[in-house]
């Protein structure tokens, strides 16, 4: 019996599996032969939900939601399919299914940018244009993230395919504001009360913040226009064909 696992670090990704919202709330439309697992922001928050994921049955592994770019050429809304998640250690990295990323690939909609690359799992957020320029030369990642080298790890762990579909938010020249971190609430979105407060306080913040803003709503879309595939069975590995899991919170 295969199952499907799908880890994201923020609700705001999962809701672009989830579905629309209606009347009650996000329609999940995940298959039953799925299970989504939200998991906070992190490694270790990461790796956490993988291994409960894994512990509930599930037998491959996926590590969706957004990124930073690293790349120079890489444009907000691109979609990385990561062939390799490349961590600090001295450069060494984790391979994805490649038949399972092709499958999915091949259904993708024309009009999804998307990437085929490695991505380096970074143990904090790299903020600014000169962290982004320093990881892509040494790393030679076009995006970056902070939870799919766990992920990618549990998989390995337990020999289970692995596919890494990350959306590229802030590009490499763009520098995240250093208050972003205090701003977000754990499902992703944004703290109303702090944010006012910052903006008494800095008001020129708010441009860059719009900026990102802005990035994000293109991002997000195309993490809705790749969700379907990502549900779709038809795309998946052939063994994963049935199961019953559970939406986790």
């Amino acid at each position: 019996m295969s199952r499907i696992g799908i880890v994201s670090a923020l609700a705001v990704e999962a809701r672009c599996l989830q579905g629309r919202r209606g009347l009650l709330g996000w329609r999940n439309a995940l298959p039953a032969e799925a299970v989504l697992g939200v998991s906070g922001p992190g490694a270790l928050c990461a790796q956490h939900m993988a291994e409960q994921l894994v512990a509930q049955g599930a037998t491959e592994l996926v590590s969706w939601g957004l990124a930073g770019g690293l790349g120079p050429e890489i444009a907000p809304g691109t979609l990385i399919a990561a062939d390799r998640v490349v961590v600090a250690s001295g450069g060494a990295g984790y391979a994805t299914d490649p038949s399972w990323r092709q499958r999915l690939l091949s259904a993708l909609p024309r009009r999804v940018e998307v990437v085929e690359a490695p991505l380096f799992a970074s143990e904090s957020i790299a903020a600014t244009s000169a962290d982004k320029a320093a990881l892509w030369r040494r790393y030679a990642a076009v995006a970056v993230d902070m939870e799919s080298g766990a992920i990618a790890c549990v998989a390995s762990r337990h020999r289970l395919p692995l596919l890494v579909l990350r959306v590229v938010v802030d590009p490499a020249d763009m520098a995240l504001p250093s208050a972003l971190a205090n701003l977000m609430a754990r499902d992703g979105g944004v703290r109303l009360s702090r944010l006012v407060g910052l903006l008494i306080r800095r008001p020129s913040v708010l441009w860059p913040l719009l900026g990102l803003a802005w990035n994000a709503r293109i991002a997000t879309s195309t993490l809705r226009r790749v969700g379907p595939m990502v549900t779709d069975r038809g795309v998946w590995p052939p063994a994963a064909a049935e199961g019953n899991l559970s939406l986790l919170p």
